[in-house]
């Protein structure tokens, strides 16, 4: 697993410099100033580019876990795709997922969300499982990293 998510980031990086490489192609650094006369709000600096769709980074995991229910073992198998935007210093990731296990016969979906600015590193995990019987395994997780500035 661990080298799957090194690999992804680097992708990740890879894309991030295409980014770049098209922002200077396009010809502009973005640089520039608004103001909104209907809010009186006014920005200088850099301009919002068009955003580049998010690159995607399919992805599967098969690990052996307890059942929460019974205690047994069962083997967990995790398919999706994790989507990626980078946008000047800022990172936003999102991914869906089927999760199924085997021999108990979970079956369901979830989603997480996480995003780096530079100040703040969020990430979110929400998943959902069902059995033919009724029985029910939710995972929920939630994560929020502060930097400090050094003293």
């Amino acid at each position: 697993m661990r080298c799957e998510h090194l690999s992804r980031v680097a992708a990740a990086e890879r894309a991030r410099e295409r980014e770049r490489e098209r922002e200077r192609e396009r010809g502009g650094s973005g640089e520039g100033a608004s103001c909104s006369p209907a809010r009186r709000r006014c920005s200088v600096g850099r301009r919002s580019a068009a955003a580049d769709p998010p690159t995607a980074f399919p992805f599967e995991f098969v690990f052996d876990d307890v059942n929460p229910c019974t205690g047994d073992i069962h083997t967990v198998t995790i398919t999706g795709t994790t989507f990626v935007h980078f946008h000047d210093s800022r990172i936003v990731a999102y991914s869906e997922r089927t999760i199924t296990t085997s021999p108990t016969g979970f079956v369901g979906h979830g989603r997480d969300s996480g995003v780096e600015n530079g100040q703040v590193v969020t990430f979110r995990l929400a998943d959902i499982l069902t059995n033919a019987s009724g029985d029910r395994i939710r995972a929920r997780f939630v994560l929020v990293l502060t930097s400090r500035p050094a003293r």
